[in-house]
């Protein structure tokens, strides 16, 4: 009896345990699915982040280009140049894809458009947009105006308008603009690839859409909701938030990146439930087995020697799912910090590298032909011979700064020799995901992104921005860049620097006579010419419609440069030959020296305008150096001047 009561109560002892120990189980189990869950947001919160910042800094650099093409088309606009403004706009609308450019054109001061690149059957009136409003609030203030998506009344489509002011004797004289097809900016969110379920936008600063990857016709004209993060008054540049989309309702993880000197924000939402969806796969297999373990351990207890040896037996089989569990999930959010490009693992102790399929296609191979006997796996020295020595130096010195744990991400762009025999470029991310006892890496994982097309416009962009689109020179932004290294040498070495502002006599009779197309000829032969009459290490800017300048870099003393301003004055006034017509004209230089105390690019550049000022009223065709005691009267003499000074002497 004492037996069967010791024993029932043992029973019922272990029940009870069983029961507890079940419970606190599950409810552990729980919490690490929570937990997993949180860390699948955390990582997709991420990666929202440096896509949308991506995508920002690319966008940014889109925007400049345009604002670039824009300054010039008004720069020509504003000098009455209309077959320069026409050469622009043919060289605009060539540069971006078909239909991104929808069109250039010019608005007079009554808000009327009269020159457009597309076929005006009568003036369109615009006065009433808020791009016009604006430049008439602040007579014309220089600055980019970049409006929400509106219908145009000129070719009755969405176009987004990039304007500037025209100025005329200082005064608001109308506006210029280029307007884009919200379509072009919806296929750069594109690029980048993401999931089916993912979009990326681009937004007012007030939420107007201006772009969507996904949806577009049905998000123009319409705003995001004034209460989402971003567009509150103390938003950061950038953060992160979880939220339904206005549009679907689907729930998804976003990020946003402000612009910088633009009222623009870029956003991008991961779609949660495709992120979630293979963990909670994972997380209901789990429940499943774990349920199933709880109810034989249950049924054992009838037995004291048989739950015994089951609830051990058990406990083994629980930690083992345990482990795997959290092994799968390791894997899997290894998956989901990575992308759909091209794959790679590398075992740095064994000197192999695994990669998929798509790896071996950007580099034109099939996986079986590039790998070593077909078994998956590539030597470091295989990978040496694919890459260029300065990305393969790029990518040994991120590699070592992970092993040392300075950096948890290997992240560098770097070229690849496609089979063909051409480059391409990829982009390199990986980390770390598994180290020996000894500290040393043993499993690293990561991706390759082909970002060929990215790179190329990245530097067509970069060479509209800083040259000169007619003769190819540097134009006045990057002879700033020139000059301000000029003057660091000066300051190092001793050395001296020549500053040239060199202004074209009679150009402007040129293109009365024979046209702007001449001119334009006249221009890149002028141009030619005096570059072929300097030294290799000089530098010629085109700065103006007929206005140049050189650096005359390393001179020992200041009477170094008179050979070449001899040589470049002689180059000029010789007699051009140009569509079977003669032509001939001169040039006057100023000129001015550095090192000299407190000046600066924007002063030496002005000095140099007021000595090529003395020089044309001394009488041309040569050449004048800037003198302090004579700037003041000269400035003053320029002012009253200048605003006839162009019609009268190019």
């Amino acid at each position: 009896m004492k037996s069967a009561y010791r024993l029932r109560w043992l029973a019922f002892g272990l029940t009870i345990l069983t029961l507890t120990l079940s419970g606190v189980y599950l409810w552990r189990l729980s919490s690490d699915h929570r937990q997993v869950r949180l860390d699948a947001v955390d990582a997709a919160g991420r990666r929202a982040r440096q896509l949308a910042e991506l995508q920002a800094h690319h966008m940014k650099a889109l925007f400049l280009g345009i604002d670039s093409s824009l300054r010039q088309f008004r720069d020509a606009l504003e000098s009455d140049n209309l077959e320069g403004a026409r050469l622009i706009a043919r060289n605009v609308l060539g540069i971006y894809p078909a239909g991104s450019v929808v069109h250039l054109a010019r608005i007079d001061v009554q808000g009327n458009m009269r020159y457009a690149t597309v076929e005006l059957p009568k003036p369109v009136y615009v006065g009433d947009r808020d791009y016009f409003r604006f430049y008439q609030t602040d007579d014309g203030k220089d600055e980019l105006f970049i409006n929400r998506p509106v219908m145009s009344r000129s070719t009755h489509q969405w176009v987004v308008l990039f304007t500037r002011p025209l100025k005329k004797d200082d005064r608001f004289d109308g506006a210029a603009f280029i307007s884009l097809s919200p379509r072009y900016f919806a296929d750069m969110l594109t690029d980048l690839a993401m999931a089916p379920g993912d979009i990326s936008a681009i937004l007012h600063e007030d939420g107007t859409y201006i772009a969507r990857s996904r949806d577009l016709d049905s998000i123009l004209g319409k705003s995001v909701p004034p209460d989402r993060p971003p567009l509150r008054k103390d938003a950061p540049r950038q953060g992160i938030y979880r939220a339904n989309s206005i549009h679907d309702n689907q729930p998804r993880i976003f990020s946003w990146f402000k612009l910088a000197d633009y009222p623009l924000i870029v956003m991008v939402g991961l779609d949660e439930k495709a992120i979630l969806a293979p963990i909670e796969k994972t997380i209901h297999l789990s429940k499943t087995r774990n349920l199933i373990g709880v109810s034989l351990v249950f049924a054992l207890t009838v037995a004291l020697a048989m739950l015994l040896l089951r609830t051990a037996r058990q406990q083994e089989n629980l930690e083992k799912s345990e482990g795997l569990y959290r092994e799968q999930s390791r894997r899997l959010a290894e998956v989901i910090w990575g992308t759909d490009a091209g794959t790679w693992e590398w075992y740095p102790q064994e000197d192999k590298i695994i990669v998929n399929e798509r790896w071996a296609e950007m580099l034109g191979y099939s996986r079986q032909r590039l790998l070593r006997a077909g078994h998956g796996v590539l030597s470091q020295s295989q990978l040496k011979r694919l890459l260029d020595p300065d990305g393969m130096n790029h990518i040994s010195e991120q590699l070592e700064r992970c092993y040392r744990r300075e950096t948890d991400i290997l992240d560098c762009e770097v070229r690849m020799q496609h089979k063909n025999g051409h480059w391409i470029w990829v982009l390199a991310r990986g980390r770390v995901v598994e180290w020996g006892g000894d500290g040393r890496p043993l499993r690293m994982s990561g991706t390759f992104q082909d970002i060929t097309r990215r790179k190329l416009s990245e530097e067509k962009l970069k060479y509209i921005a800083y040259y000169d689109l007619l003769t190819e020179l540097p134009n006045r932004l990057l002879l700033g860049v020139y000059m301000k290294k000029a003057m660091a040498q000066c300051n190092r070495d001793g050395s001296w620097l020549a500053v040239a502002y060199i202004d074209l006599d009679g150009f402007k009779e040129v293109n009365d006579r024979y046209g702007h197309d001449v001119g334009d000829q006249f221009l890149i032969a002028v141009a030619n010419r005096m570059r072929d009459k300097m030294r290799e290490v000089d530098t010629l800017a085109r700065i103006g419609g007929d206005e140049f300048a050189a650096l005359l870099v390393g001179l020992t003393k200041p009477s170094d440069c008179e050979p070449c301003l001899k040589r470049i004055l002689r180059a000029v006034s010789d007699p051009f030959s140009l569509s079977e017509k003669v032509v001939q004209i001169s040039a006057s230089i100023g000129v001015t020296f550095f090192p000299q105390e407190g000046a600066d690019a924007e002063q030496l550049l002005l000095q140099a305008d007021q000595a090529m000022y003395a020089a044309k009223q001394g009488g041309k065709n040569h050449y004048r150096l800037f003198t302090k005691d004579r700037a003041e009267s000269t400035m003053e003499e320029i002012e009253r001047t200048r605003e006839f000074r162009r019609p009268l002497e190019n």
